[in-house]
């Protein structure tokens, strides 16, 4: 046996024994209990109308999973609203919760909350629109956010398009710190 063939089948070996070891776990969540909220960071948003620069916003409630996915126990909220903290390059904060169906795709219930399953999506300059915060027509304004999901588990991207350049930037809502592991569904968040 070559050394080629040798090394491909020691992976291959290894990646089942890895592979069946980590099945036995639940592999989204790190541990059988998470906090009703979970913080997302989005780390580039930005929005200019002269400019034609536009970011859309999705977020999911993945709470709604095949059997074995998700915990049976410890799960103490499965819907509930976004809360949106824009940060803006000046260090101005734009902070938009839902509270009806009024931002976005259509799928938040008459409360503003995202039921397991759905994914909400948003433009920035909707939300900007709600918090009475959209920059002058020839005015860009970037920054970052933090999305506050009220119930356990969420996950989403963000798209920035640049039409001048015909170009679109996607980046995925991720936590930043806390989760420690390769899969995760948001940092908790602790509320004093």
């Amino acid at each position: 046996m070559s050394k080629v063939r040798a090394i491909v089948l020691l992976t291959l070996v290894i990646g089942v024994a890895f592979g069946s070891a980590a099945a036995k776990d639940t592999p989204f969540l790190q541990a059988n209990a998470t906090a009703d909220q979970v913080a997302l960071f989005a780390p580039f948003l930005s929005y200019g109308q002269a400019a034609g620069i536009q970011t859309a916003l999705s977020v999911s409630n993945v709470l709604n999973a095949p059997t074995g996915v998700l915990p049976a126990t410890g799960l103490s909220r499965n819907e509930g609203s976004i809360e949106i903290y824009f940060y803006t390059s000046d260090g101005d904060a734009v902070v938009v919760e839902t509270e009806d169906n009024s931002i976005g795709n259509g799928v938040l219930d008459a409360q503003g909350e995202l039921r397991p399953g759905r994914t909400w999506t948003a433009l920035l300059s909707q939300i900007l629109s709600e918090a009475d915060a959209l920059p002058a027509a020839n005015e860009i304004v970037a920054g970052y956010a933090w999305i506050i999901c009220n119930w356990d588990g969420a996950q989403g991207t963000v798209t920035v398009f640049f039409p001048d350049f015909g170009f679109a930037q996607s980046l995925n809502l991720e936590p930043t710190f806390g989760s420690g592991g390769a899969l995760s569904l948001g940092v908790p968040v602790i509320v004093p």
